[in-house]
């Protein structure tokens, strides 16, 4: 929150090096938490590319939080390691761990969230490795060059927000908490009047939405299925602090991704928009199971490939990730996605997997 507030975070990147600006990042740790750091460097220092250094500067900060935060840990080791054509970043604690394959860590792990939707956006192989009761460790490689199917490459186009709240100061502040996370979001419009957000969905194509659920003359609702429905690869984020609101159950049938509050600081909204463009949904085990208590549609009988989808989505495997194991394109995992959705009747992925731990698997 302090080096927000003074305007700090990427801009350690300015006249240093990554692993230079790593350490800089241990030393707010070590004076702020009191925990003991470790910082090994590897391999010739080359230069990155300024998406890619503060994208991955990014990656440590919210790893050095949730170990921080989280793991309670009191050893964190960082270590950087160049190589010829990408460069790695490695953060283990000592703290105590979790288990990967719960859906409620993965569904309330705003850090988590944010890092896997950072790791895809700059193509990186990520993974992540934890026991309950033995630590963590987050090994990220990362091109220099990032390259994604639909942009060309060397170049990372931000995750686009569209910010919806008819009170003037709130909608200031959302943005100015946005503007401040760097290159990777780009706030394109402020809309007050509920009225003005499916025209302004069409023609500012936003990845995400940021959508007060009390909106005047037309609710948090009904407007979500009307976004959707307009755009449907677009992600709708609720805010409210009333997670028993009646509204709040509709909204997500109707296919927002999850919900923030008002207490939310500023690294933790990035997280949580960073998390609905990847495709998670942020929502607590109350609203999950007012969802999930309700009547449940016949089900249609899944596939062979649409029971693997399934599977794999459950452990909570983005899209390209399934493409891979697989073997098929990611178009092709979104339609299987798509149906099994539709069959099962849950009304987003985070919804199917909490159905799958109810029910024992």
């Amino acid at each position: 929150t302090r080096r927000t507030v003074l305007g700090l975070g990427p801009a350690l990147l300015e006249d240093r090096p990554l692993d230079e600006a790593v350490g800089v990042e241990l030393g707010w740790v070590r004076s702020t938490a009191g925990v003991r750091t470790d910082l090994v460097v590897t391999g010739e220092r080359r230069a990155l590319s300024p998406e890619v250094a503060a994208h991955a500067l990014r990656l440590v900060q919210e790893a050095l939080t949730n170990a921080v935060t989280h793991a309670g840990a009191a050893l964190i080791r960082v270590g950087v390691m160049y190589g010829a054509d990408d460069v790695a970043v490695v953060v283990e604690d000592d703290g105590r761990g979790f288990d990967p394959g719960d859906t409620e860590v993965r569904r309330s792990g705003l850090g988590l969230s944010g890092i896997v939707a950072r790791a895809d956006q700059l193509g990186a192989d990520l993974r992540i490795e934890s026991t309950p009761g033995w630590g963590t460790r987050i090994r990220a490689r990362i091109p220099r060059t990032p390259a994604d199917e639909d942009r060309p490459a060397g170049t990372m186009t931000p995750w686009r927000v569209l910010v919806v709240d008819r009170r003037p100061v709130v909608r200031a502040g959302l943005v100015r908490l946005l503007d401040r996370a760097g290159p990777e979001i780009q706030v394109v419009g402020e809309i007050a009047d509920a009225r003005e957000v499916v025209d302004a969905v069409r023609v500012l194509e936003p990845d995400v939405v940021l959508l007060d659920l009390r909106m005047p003359g037309l609710d948090g609702a009904r407007l979500t299925s009307y976004v959707r429905s307009a755009s449907p690869g677009t992600a709708v984020l609720l805010m409210t602090d009333d997670l028993g609101d009646p509204l709040l159950p509709e909204a997500v049938r109707a296919g927002a991704r999850g919900c923030v509050g008002s207490d939310l600081d500023g690294a933790g909204l990035v997280r949580a928009v960073l998390a609905a463009a990847h495709g998670d949904v942020l929502l607590s085990q109350r609203v999950l199971r007012s969802i999930t208590d309700r009547d449940r549609p016949a089900r249609d009988p899944l596939t062979d490939r649409e029971r693997e989808v399934r599977a794999l989505v459950e452990r909570g495997l983005p899209d390209k990730r399934i493409a891979t194991a697989l073997g098929i394109s990611v178009k092709t995992v979104e339609k299987h996605v798509g149906a099994v959705l539709r069959k099962t009747g849950a009304p987003n992925r985070t919804a199917l997997a909490h159905r799958a731990a109810s029910d024992g698997g």
